[in-house]
This record gives structure tokens, C-alpha cells and sequence, in this order.
């Protein structure tokens, strides 16, 4: 390949991933599991309408750590940097993160309002305790519900996440927020190394990986 040229995305495939207990898992999906936007592509439980009219308000929010088990130490709530609303829009807009290519994305239409939630990231650690854990996710979907009525939301996840009693804990927070939104169209990106779950995928319409390793890709991840 040419010095300089970039590598293209290899075609969408469905995806087979392993599970912490090291097991391989494959986790059958009617169309594929990273579908795409295109009319023959989204899933059969998704709640996009084939035409998708004036989508105005689009929430945008963000919970990230990729925990090692094995790690003595806990990953505490104290260990999460944490910004609301605006706030999260001056921490991300120009980085190299998948929340600012959204963003920029967003930002080239007019009809699109955005709306910020709540970010919560933390670097690699131990599992995270379950008070801590519920924090989090209480917080995040109690932004979510005082943003008031939004037409889409897009999760920026990590999908590696582990509590010390919640193996699962991007499933249980999608689930609760997909109660909160109801049937609007969420979508989410992932790290490569996303351990996906049953309830990640019955909760979001389209999953979103990164496709490089190391990971260069997070900003186009985002458009």
C-alpha cells in the first residue's frame, strides 16, 4: 500500500466476539449485527421509520472505561471524569473522539439540534464497585430524561465495561435509557474490543466499532 494512504473499512460482516470467560460467542442478528443506515439494512426490531422525516433534537451523550478484572484495584466513581451539557460539548468539539465527528457532523445541518447529556470516562482499572457503578448510570439516564423530548440519541460506549456485581453494565444502562427515550432511534459507537450482549443490541438500532488496531479511527467512528 502507498506510503500515506489510508486502509479502507473492510465490509460489514456479523461479528463474533469472545466473552470475558474467554468463550467464543457468536451472536446471531437477522440482517448482520453492524447495520447500516441504508433502507435494506436496519435491523427488523429497530425503531427507525424507513423515512426519516425532520429529526431535529439529537442527544449526545457519553460512559467510557475499559475495565481489567484482574485489576486489584476498583474503578470508583471519584476515578470518572465528568462533564454536563455544555460542558461536554467544550471538553470534546475539536478532539479526536467520536463524540466531536459527530459533532461535526451535526454541525453541517442546519435543522439538527443538539443535545448534550452527560460524559463520564475513566482510563483502564479494576472493576467498578456497585454503588459507584449505579451512580453512573443513574446520573446518565437521569440526563437523559431531563433533556425533555429528542428525536434520536447517539451513545458514545466503550462496551467493556465490568462492575463487581453487573457483568453487563453498557446493556443495563442502554436498557434503561431505551425505557426512558422510548421508540426513537439510538445509535452507538463501540471500541474494538467491545464485549457485545444480548441487551446492548435489543436496546440500540445500530452499533457503531472502531476498525482499526491501535485505534485510529474514533473521529471517523463518530461521522
Amino acid at each position: 500500500m502507498p506510503a500515506g494512504q489510508s486502509r479502507p473499512f473492510p465490509p460489514a460482516r456479523p461479528f463474533s466476539g469472545y466473552s470475558r470467560a474467554g468463550t467464543l460467542t457468536r451472536f446471531g442478528h437477522p440482517r448482520g449485527l453492524f447495520a447500516s443506515s441504508r433502507r435494506d439494512m436496519v435491523p427488523q426490531h429497530s425503531h427507525i421509520p424507513l423515512e426519516v422525516a425532520a429529526m431535529t433534537r439529537i442527544l449526545i451523550a457519553d460512559m467510557k472505561q475499559e475495565t481489567a478484572t484482574f485489576n486489584p484495584a476498583p474503578t470508583t466513581y471519584d476515578c470518572f471524569r465528568i462533564y454536563h451539557g455544555e460542558q461536554m460539548l467544550d471538553a470534546f468539539r475539536d478532539t479526536d473522539t467520536e463524540i466531536a465527528g459527530a459533532l461535526d457532523v451535526f454541525a453541517e445541518r442546519a435543522e439538527v439540534e443538539i443535545v448534550p447529556a452527560m460524559a463520564a470516562d475513566s482510563v483502564s482499572g479494576g472493576r467498578i464497585p456497585t454503588a459507584d457503578l449505579e451512580r453512573l448510570i443513574s446520573e446518565l439516564v437521569d440526563s437523559a430524561r431531563n433533556a425533555g423530548p429528542v428525536d434520536a440519541a447517539y451513545f458514545c460506549l466503550h462496551g467493556a465495561m465490568a462492575g463487581e456485581s453487573e457483568p453487563d453494565p453498557e446493556g443495563a444502562a442502554l436498557a434503561r435509557l431505551r425505557e426512558v427515550l422510548g421508540k426513537i432511534p439510538i445509535v452507538v459507537s463501540l471500541d474494538l474490543h467491545a464485549i457485545l450482549t444480548e441487551r446492548m443490541m435489543e436496546a440500540a438500532d445500530i452499533l457503531v466499532p472502531y476498525h482499526t488496531y491501535p485505534h485510529v479511527d474514533q473521529y471517523r467512528t463518530g461521522r
